[in-house]
């Protein structure tokens, strides 16, 4: 990845914690209630409003808490997996138009390997503060350290090294067929 490209997604990363972060401010005592693990993307909407805060950070998805619970449960079942990491970009019109373009290349392979493979989508602006804990841990778990990001979790529950930033379609779908293959 080039200087060039992880400076453009280090600012990405640090809008979205801005984000956050206001939103969090401004809302007083954050989003409670409804959390959209995967948004208009997907189907897995849950109810955090009486999730556990976690104690403490681990590098280990949080027992208990909404967003490990749809993680867990899509991996290492004898199907393959991909999160997705993702945030629906309400700021400037250049990142609204970087985020869909990736989310229209996952939608596409989704479409393709759904039968075969989980995706879970993770939108990281959509969390309220019970969430934040697990999120963290599950991004520090698996490497994602920018968004937008992708990994691929073969069907024992193993991960490929994390996909940050732009993804070469073509590249994600040889890697899905080999995982589908080794299932």
């Amino acid at each position: 990845m080039s200087k060039k490209t992880r400076t453009i997604l280090l600012i990405i990363l640090l809008l979205v914690v801005a984000v956050i972060a206001s939103r969090s401010l401004w809302q007083g005592q954050g989003t409670a209630g409804k959390t959209a693990v995967s948004g208009e993307y997907g189907s897995n909407a849950v109810d955090n409003s009486k999730a556990t805060p976690p104690q403490q950070l681990n590098q280990k998805p949080v027992p208990g808490s909404a967003l490990s619970d749809i993680v867990n449960a899509a991996i290492g079942k004898g199907k393959s997996a991909v999160l997705v990491f993702t945030y629906d970009a309400d700021c400037c019109p250049s990142t609204k138009e970087y985020f869909e373009k990736h989310r229209t290349a996952v939608k596409g392979l989704e479409q393709k390997y759904s039968a075969k493979v989980n995706f879970v989508w993770i939108d990281v602006a959509r969390y309220g503060e019970t969430e934040k804990d697990s999120l963290v841990s599950i991004a520090k778990k698996y490497g994602v350290s920018a968004i937008p990001a992708l990994v691929l979790i073969d069907a024992k529950g193993e991960p490929l090294p994390a996909v940050l930033g732009e993804i070469n379609e073509k590249t994600i779908a040889g890697k899905l067929e080999g995982l589908v293959k080794g299932q």
